[in-house]
């Protein structure tokens, strides 16, 4: 029993390899190319294929399909080989480039979004993020546009308080009245020993 379910999870992570076809690898040669000079000082080919790809593809689970290296050799690397380490967060910093100038350009130039009618595109629009644009101008402009107001607002939940006034009422007596409830004693501040224990 033990030996059929190891081979059926053998077989799925072979699967998972194979997902990206031939003909997509052979397309993205070119890209990978320019990526995996930046490599070089990698001595093992795998972990050089394994990050060309994670910076190509920004993600681990599609760098895994596209270089066939499973994730716990990319794990172990991390944990046992300093260089690959350093160069991995490389590649992250090179990842967080490249999605922070496709935020800068589409702040400001958008994206082409379809239209779709009745299951077909029939067109296309510009469509800009207005919060897209104020995230870059915080990160640009910090002091003009992500400052805290001085009045002592955080900027966090608020309450409002709302009171029904019975026919006749009036918001002083409503105000006396509440006056006069809070200065009962509490029921439960009581000095009696008895009470307490």
């Amino acid at each position: 029993m033990r030996k059929r379910i190891a081979a059926k999870k053998k077989r799925a992570r072979r699967s998972v390899n194979r997902w990206v076809p031939p003909e997509e690898k052979l397309s993205m040669a070119a890209e990978l190319e320019e990526f995996s000079e930046l490599f070089r000082p990698l001595t093992n080919p795998k972990q050089r294929a394994f990050l060309t790809a994670y910076v190509r593809t920004i993600g681990i689970r599609s760098a895994m399909r596209l270089s066939g290296v499973e994730r716990h050799d990319h794990y172990y690397w991390l944990k046992n080989d300093p260089r690959y380490r350093e160069t991995f967060e490389e590649a992250r910093q090179m990842i967080a480039d490249l999605i922070e100038d496709e935020m800068f350009r589409r702040a400001a130039h958008g994206h082409d979004t379809p239209v779709v009618y009745r299951g077909e595109i029939t067109g296309w629009y510009k469509s800009y993020s207005d919060r897209l644009a104020l995230s870059v101008l915080k990160a640009i402009r910090p002091e003009r546009y992500h400052r805290l107001p001085d009045d002592g607002w955080s900027g966090g939940p608020t309450g409002i308080d709302i009171r029904i006034l019975r026919p006749g009422e009036t918001l002083a007596d409503a105000d006396a009245a509440d006056a006069a409830l809070a200065a009962l004693p509490d029921p439960k501040d009581t000095d009696d020993p008895e009470e307490k224990k």
